[in-house]
């Protein structure tokens, strides 16, 4: 029987976690959700990810998107 031996790399972050304030969070959802607009483009932009965009509308206070 062979065996195979399985190096374990560790996820090297990328800079430090960015905190967003609840104006920042509500202004890149409302521009995510204009038409003819890609929330990947945007998340892009602002330097976050995809899902977080459509969490944060779920989340927003006043938010109209259950």
């Amino acid at each position: 029987m062979a065996t195979r031996i399985i190096d374990v790399v560790d996820a090297v972050p990328t800079g430090p976690r960015r905190r967003c304030s609840e104006h920042d969070k509500a202004r890149i959802v409302s521009e995510a959700m204009m038409p003819g607009t890609s929330v990947a483009e945007v998340a892009r932009r602002y330097g976050v990810c995809g899902s977080l965009i459509y969490r944060w509308r779920r989340t927003l206070p006043g938010s109209s998107v259950a």
